[in-house]
């Protein structure tokens, strides 16, 4: 078993936040930030919840959903992680001249789509 490692962005701060303590509401369908005597510190919608993937890139950086990372070889490619409800499980957005795997063993962050939108060139497709 391993922990679950969740980040949410802050919008008005423009900030990455990870949390060490959460609880849900899932009839509300929010999360909240508390602190450790359960002090109610912010509440988001679950959907703003980005989880980790349970993988570390090649400099040993915890992976989350909305990651973009890159590999090298004889061509860069990059893509962003995503989650699949209609397989229940995490896939890679490709850039579309891309090669085609579902989560490649060697990447390495280099941001996310929050913090990093100028990473990105609209140029990605779902493989499913």
């Amino acid at each position: 078993m391993y922990p679950i490692k969740f980040r949410i962005y802050n919008i008005p701060l423009n900030k990455m936040l990870y949390p060490k303590q959460l609880t849900f509401n899932t009839s509300k369908q929010t999360c909240t930030i508390v602190n450790k005597n359960f002090k109610t510190i912010k509440s988001y919608p679950i959907s703003d919840l980005m989880p980790s993937i349970n993988r570390k890139d090649i400099n040993n950086k915890t992976m989350y959903l909305n990651d973009i990372f890159e590999i090298k070889g004889n061509k860069l490619y990059k893509g962003i992680f995503k989650w699949d409800d209609s397989i229940l499980r995490f896939i890679v957005d490709w850039e579309k001249d891309g090669i085609k795997h579902y989560l490649p063993e060697y990447v390495n962050i280099i941001g996310n789509t929050f913090e990093n939108p100028d990473l990105l060139n609209n140029n990605f497709q779902t493989l499913s």
